[in-house]
């Protein structure tokens, strides 16, 4: 099931309910380092996400967590613990009420490992993981080639080569494809191009 749409002016009022709930009444205590983050994710209105990733929800089976909370928390997580890792920033989320609060998410409910993971691929368009193997393929020996001399042009292979691309241009125009990086780029332009904190 698609997750429902949250304004930003939701989002504020959750983290306000929440903030007064646990901790106004000393419950717990918040530190000088965590009114930053609650101040950046506080005027970063990042609401139009939604409208980008909506379509790559299901419309069948559980409701999915709304894609606009999953990216505070992924921007949370490259504030604040940019060197632990995916899972151990999952786990983190979990004890931390603060940390899932000012993502969106209820204290005790927030998104899992894979939930994480598969955010991620919606936000990539390729079918294929945008990850190389460690194991490093091994070099083949280069051939030796004849470098001409001194002040000479190196020869033509194949003649007529631009020629061929202009043709090529003329006959088909220009065209565009879809690439892998374009949602990524659409929600760039279009959500912190205009925003100074990153």
């Amino acid at each position: 099931m698609k997750p429902n749409y949250l304004s930003h002016k939701d989002y504020q009022n959750h983290v306000i309910k929440y903030l007064n709930k646990l901790y106004l009444g000393g419950l717990l205590t918040l530190l000088s380092k965590d009114w930053i983050y609650i101040y950046k994710l506080w005027i970063t209105d990042i609401s139009g996400v939604y409208n980008l990733l909506i379509d790559s929800y299901s419309s069948k089976g559980p409701c999915g967590y709304n894609p606009v909370n999953m990216l505070r928390a992924y921007l949370l997580f490259l504030f604040a613990k940019p060197t632990i890792g995916i899972t151990k920033w999952v786990d983190e989320l979990r004890r931390v009420p603060l940390y899932a609060i000012i993502c969106g998410f209820k204290p005790n409910k927030t998104p899992s490992v894979k939930t994480s993971y598969d955010f991620f691929d919606r936000l990539w368009l390729g079918q294929k993981d945008n990850s190389h193997g460690h194991v490093k393929p091994k070099k083949r020996k280069k051939s030796k080639k004849k470098k001409p001399k001194k002040g000479k042009k190196a020869p033509v292979k194949k003649k007529g080569r631009v020629q061929r691309l202009i043709d090529r241009a003329l006959k088909y125009g220009t065209y565009k494809t879809d690439k892998d990086t374009d949602r990524l780029f659409d929600l760039f332009q279009s959500q912190f191009r205009k925003l100074k904190l990153l």
